[in-house]
């Protein structure tokens, strides 16, 4: 079969949520099938020759262009607005990917085109694929939480704004042939947008465990990892909810416990964490298996966001033990106590944590546990397999 793949973001390398997604699933498709990937690249340099040259290892054809950045209140946007489309959508779309869409449909001729996320269907207004289409990772989630969150005029506005993200999406969803939701969350949200679940999977998102190989050396460290960029503002909430309300706690017991943070910063983060002396940010690593294996807990202490954590799946593989508010692992399967202790405020999140670093043995069960979790479910050639065969029961039907 013949598929071409449009993604949201260049895929290589994976280091970010989606990229980590679209990386593995072109990866795992491409052992059954021919792949072509038409892909945009934003707030970064183009790609260069050896990361593209990299993906032609998986695909036989790679085009990119940029994703336009999307400014906020223009005109533009109010006129979006008032013809009920997002703009935070339509506006940063790139035509120029149609472009290249309609010509991979004259040279390619392909059997199916995945879409990867929401963000692409704005493809669907510029041109007519006469190929079954599958949209792949609804995730709106995140929208819905932050309606629910807000309050007063900021409520009203984020209800009008949903409700133009629920009619542009029911429009656009009934022109696609299936469609994939890294979990359970965003299946109910879809559920409740379409009112129907016909050709609609479940495709968790997954960690390589051939790369993030187990470790059942138990660390006595007395360092805590938080692994994700604190430029995206979930991340940023988490580290400074962490560092302000139970990181204290945790060192009146433990005065040597620190925290690390890998990922991207910026100059507002950092000046954001200026005055707490117990965190070392790593900046970006191109391989965090290291800095993350080398602490005693993973803490994912987060508040807003959607999604399924690969920071958390990460973690579990590697053989470290997870402390997690419950959003933390929202999406993946654990059982509390487990395979990762859940804590949703400040003292119960701190007790878990010197429970984990005091108590050998729950340290050790909880990391063999998680492990095991993660080879039978999230695995990403497990993953693959099943967002092959559903996209092959799509071709068919």
């Amino acid at each position: 079969m013949r598929i071409l793949f449009v993604s949201n973001w260049f895929p290589y390398p994976p280091d970010n949520g989606t990229r980590q997604r679209n990386y593995n699933l072109i990866k795992q498709l491409s052992g059954k099938h021919e792949i072509s990937l038409v892909s945009f690249y934003r707030r970064e340099p183009k790609p260069n020759g050896a990361r593209i040259d990299h993906l032609r290892g998986y695909c036989s054809q790679v085009t990119i262009a940029p994703r336009l950045r999307y400014s906020g209140h223009t005109y533009r946007s109010l006129y979006e607005l008032l013809n009920r489309r997002p703009p935070w959508i339509t506006l940063s779309w790139n035509g120029e990917i149609a472009e290249m869409v309609v010509q991979n449909l004259s040279d390619f001729s392909p059997d199916l085109v995945l879409i990867s996320e929401v963000l692409n269907l704005p493809l669907l207004d510029q041109i007519h694929l006469n190929v079954p289409i599958v949209l792949e990772q609804f995730e709106v989630g995140v929208i819905w939480q932050r309606v629910n969150k807000s309050r007063g005029v900021s409520k009203k506005r984020r209800i009008g704004a949903q409700a133009i993200l629920k009619s542009y999406l029911q429009q656009r969803l009934q022109q696609v042939d299936g469609v994939t939701v890294p979990n359970d969350e965003e299946r109910k949200i879809y559920l409740s947008i379409m009112q129907q679940e016909k050709n609609l999977e479940v495709v968790p998102n997954g960690v390589d465990i051939e790369l993030f190989q187990f470790n059942d050396t138990l660390m006595k460290s007395n360092v805590l990892v938080y692994s994700g960029s604190v430029m995206f503002k979930a991340n940023l909430e988490a580290v400074l909810y962490f560092l302000k309300e139970v990181l204290p706690t945790i060192q009146k017991v433990n005065p040597r416990v620190t925290l690390r943070v890998t990922g991207h910063v910026d100059q507002a983060a950092q000046k954001m964490m200026a005055d707490f002396n117990s965190i070392e940010l790593t900046g970006y690593l191109q391989d965090v298996q290291q800095a993350i294996s080398s602490a005693e807990v993973c803490v994912i202490p987060l508040l807003t966001g959607s999604g399924t954590r690969l920071k958390a799946l990460e973690a579990m593989a590697l053989g470290v033990p997870v402390v997690t508010t419950t959003l933390g692992v929202r999406g993946i399967d654990v059982e509390d106590g487990k395979h990762v202790l859940i804590a949703d405020s400040p003292d119960e999140f701190a007790a878990a944590v010197l429970m984990v670093m005091e108590d050998r043995k729950l340290c050790s069960n909880l990391a063999a546990n998680a492990r095991k979790l993660v080879e039978d479910k999230y695995s990403w050639d497990r993953i693959g397999l099943k967002l092959n065969d559903f996209c092959e029961r799509i071709v068919v039907n």
